[in-house]
């Protein structure tokens, strides 16, 4: 009976959170799509307040270029105001300066008005009719202060015009700053408005948040009262089915713990045994960098033993030639007493037995200075010869130093796979006794849960209290094998239980 109800539990476990979840496809599918509506509207405020911003402050930087070209043509209003000004007091200073020539003019036409009088016709006679142009007639000066009265009324006309134009540009400039000014206060409103946009949407999403856990708490609290609801329908049969499909997921999860455990074993065995083989490359690898170091230091001995011969080699070149000059010249010197003593020999013919004994002397001279020579020459290719297979062995020593360095390159860079590998091994056991150990933990604690919530909606049920106003001793040990076997909530289920196969009647006075 003990193990019937244990099954009966744990069926009903399976088919509670399956109906469970069907439910809340059906019922609160529609909440959260409502719900994910309202956070989407929410997101394209805020996109479409952000870009507002970024137009406002884009506006605003235009505006502020319109701003400083505004000052800069104010600017240049000023100095058009400031020249007018200068060009006012010079027309000003020029129309003084006609008004006195002038009134000097009037002066002397004044005094002189008599005699200009008499002597005029006969002028304008001599002149064809033109006006006297000359320095002491008053009619130059008058010209003069004309041309100068002209001149300064155009200045002013000029200074006038420019001083119009100055406060034209004057104005366009306070004009032009104060719609930068406006634009300004327009781009601070729309930042002011963008931020209040911006908090909108914070405050949106927050209810949004607040809402999403509301309604999911309310899923919670339906699920559970649903649960309650639809315990009594369920049928045996489907919760046998439930319980064997959990029984089966909890042995392939075990399972599959139990092969990656395999793994991680097999790989650590092949880690430890290509182990020895790695130290054997690291070892190769010392020996082949020591290797590499001798034959580098026996190659530098080579090269400076070969500089050596090579110097020593030149001495004695050195020396074979100076020998060899030293023997030229004594070949010539005994061809020239041979010559001599040739052409000596017709004329003293009766002195042959005195003069006789000095060929021979020179010819084995001769010989032995050919033969120096020969042997200078002789030493000279020997020497040759042993520096240029010094220089051949070391090129071969060089070659030699050079393979054994790239045999130890590849000795490194297997060992350095080698330790990769195990290193990656070692990584992937680590992982996969991680995921075994989650995966039983995860097994583990959704049936202890599980069970545990079953088991104390179960409690909670007439048909329970009835059975455990029938046999009180039956439930009594129910509950201690509960209490025995399982976890903490298993516990507290246990002892739920026996406090209702204690206490029923007070549990149905209290509900």
């Amino acid at each position: 009976m003990r193990r019937a109800l244990q099954g009966l539990l744990f069926t009903y476990c399976l088919q509670e959170q399956l109906s469970a979840a069907q439910d809340f496809e059906v019922v609160e599918a529609p909440l959260f799509g409502r719900v994910s509506g309202q956070l989407a509207v929410a997101r394209e405020q805020a996109r479409v307040a952000e870009l507002k911003t970024g137009e406002a402050v884009q506006e605003a930087r235009v505006w502020a270029r319109v701003k400083t070209g505004a000052e800069a043509e104010k600017e240049e209003a000023r100095h058009v105001i400031e020249q007018a000004h200068v060009e006012l007091d010079r027309s000003e200073r020029l129309a003084g300066l006609a008004s006195e020539l002038q009134q000097q003019l009037a002066t002397d036409g004044a005094r002189q008005g008599g005699g200009n009088a008499g002597s005029g016709p006969v002028t304008a006679g001599r002149a064809g009719g033109s006006l006297p142009t000359s320095p002491r007639s008053p009619v130059g000066p008058m010209q003069r202060a004309a041309r100068l009265a002209r001149q300064a009324a155009d200045l002013e006309e000029e200074s006038k015009r420019v001083e119009a134009q100055a406060c034209y540009l004057h104005r366009e400039a306070a004009q032009l700053g104060e719609l930068a000014r406006q634009k300004q206060v327009k781009a601070d409103e729309l930042e002011l408005d963008a931020a209040q946009l911006e908090q909108a949407a914070d405050n949106l999403e927050q209810s949004v948040a607040a809402a999403l856990e509301e309604a999911q708490k309310e899923y919670q609290a339906r699920a559970v009262q649903f649960s309650l609801m639809t315990f009594c329908k369920l049928s045996a049969e489907d919760k046998q089915r439930e319980a064997g499909q959990l029984e089966r997921r909890v042995k392939q999860l075990t399972s599959e713990a139990y092969q990656l455990v395999k793994q991680a074993d097999a790989r650590a065995a092949q880690a430890e045994a290509d182990l020895p083989g790695a130290e054997q490359a690291a070892q190769h690898a010392e020996a082949a960098r020591s290797a590499l170091t001798q034959a580098r230091r026996d190659a530098q001995l080579l090269s400076q033993r070969s500089q050596q011969l090579t110097g020593d080699a030149e001495k004695k070149m050195a020396g074979a030639a100076a020998l060899a000059q030293r023997a030229f010249e004594k070949a010539q010197e005994s061809f020239s007493v041979k010559k001599a003593a040739l052409l000596e020999a017709p004329e003293a013919a009766g002195e042959g037995a005195a003069a006789g004994p000095t060929t021979p002397e020179v010819a084995p001279q001769a010989q032995r200075l050919a033969g120096e020579l020969e042997r200078v020459q002789r030493g000279r290719a020997a020497a040759e010869l042993h520096a240029s297979q010094l220089i051949g062995q070391a090129h071969e020593k060089v070659a030699h130093a050079s393979r054994l360095e790239h045999s130890a390159e590849r000795s490194a860079e297997h060992v350095r796979r080698v330790l990769a590998d195990a290193a990656q091994a070692h990584a992937q056991e680590g992982e996969a006794l991680e995921r075994a150990q989650r995966a039983g933990e995860a097994a583990s604690s959704l049936a202890g849960e599980r069970m545990a919530e079953q088991w104390i909606a179960l409690t909670r049920t007439p048909e329970w209290r009835t059975l455990a106003a029938r046999f009180p001793a039956t439930i009594r040990q129910l509950s201690a094998a509960a209490a025995a076997g399982g976890d903490g909530e298993g516990g507290g289920a246990a002892s739920h239980v026996e406090w209702v196969g204690s206490g029923g009647e007070r549990h149905d006075e209290a509900t």
